[in-house]
């Protein structure tokens, strides 16, 4: 019978997306879960309504102006080196941000606001707040098995780029984001995104695709709502275009094409209950290109 339930793996995940696309299960009850949106470095699938307080302390950033993507050109409309004739090779970067989502059914719309404070190995430090993120999110399918969304977040440039706080220029950013569910105790969260400047320093600016993938797994649990979920991220991001600055003399432009940052870090956060988590996440650079040689993050989510 060709329509029977096939055997082998393969044969039962994509009999399981056939079934999600074109026999939903009409008694699932579409609903959160921490082992769908544990992952502490890309974005969730599910919309839902939520404030979140995150601590964030990327270290080490190596050549902050690559494609403008974390910074303005160094010398132009980003920060300027102290010592004449040598650049910026890297800064620590650090930020305590609020998230702010709002989501009805399927679609959901949020803010971020950073307020960052910068430590640059050749500048002065400063510290203020940054370009602020709006977003929105559009759940296309979810059943048992799959989650698919879409996603698009407009970085507006509020931050002061000469001081090291924000791009200078506006960009977009569409993602597509999914949870696939591996077994009842563990769940794969990923991203695919791409990062569009519009605006900024002409040679300088560049595209970067970056890509996110989160396993969640239960690692105890006391009851229904208390648990205690341990995740592995691995993620990477390719620059697709622009330069960066030398850091040797600070004029000369260097071409970022093809460079790839890749990273991998462990991570735990512990569900209170379907209103509270709070956890801890990290990233470490396997690559000698990078978006910060090593990145701890801390958040509390509360949903309401």
């Amino acid at each position: 019978d060709c329509c029977a339930a096939p055997r082998t793996a393969i044969g039962r995940l994509f009999y399981g997306f056939y079934e999600c696309l074109c026999c939903p299960d009409p008694c699932f009850e579409p609903s959160w879960s921490i082992l769908r949106d544990a992952g502490f470095f890309l974005d969730a699938a599910r919309p839902q309504t939520q404030m979140r307080f995150r601590i964030n302390s990327a270290n080490r950033v190596q050549r902050p102006d690559r494609a403008e993507f974390i910074w303005a050109q160094i010398g132009g409309k980003g920060p300027r080196p102290t010592t004449a004739g040598q650049g910026i090779a890297r800064t620590d970067i650090h930020a305590l941000s609020l998230y702010t989502e709002g989501a009805t059914g399927n679609v959901g719309v949020s803010v971020e606001v950073p307020y960052l404070a910068v430590d640059p190995n050749n500048s002065a430090p400063n510290s203020g707040f940054g370009d602020v993120i709006i977003g929105t999110k559009t759940m296309l399918l979810e059943c048992e098995l799959l989650q698919i969304a879409t996603g698009f977040k407009t970085y507006i440039p509020a931050g002061a780029a000469n001081k090291g706080l924000g791009t200078g220029h506006t960009s977009l950013e569409p993602s597509l984001l999914l949870t696939l569910k591996l077994s009842p105790e563990s769940y794969l969260q990923g991203q695919l995104a791409y990062w569009i400047p519009l605006g900024g320093t002409p040679g300088v600016q560049g595209n970067v695709f970056h890509w996110h993938f989160s396993y969640n797994r239960l690692l105890c649990s006391c009851g229904k709502d208390i648990q205690l979920v341990g995740v592995i991220e691995l993620d990477g991001y390719d620059f697709l275009n622009g330069s960066y600055t030398s850091e040797r003399d600070g004029q000369t432009l260097i071409s970022a094409r093809d460079a790839y940052a890749v990273s991998i870090g462990p991570g735990v956060r512990l569900n209170l209950c379907d209103k509270l988590d709070f956890g801890v996440g990290s990233k470490f650079a396997i690559t000698t290109d990078d978006v910060g040689e090593y990145i701890i993050r801390a958040d509390l989510r509360w949903r309401f």
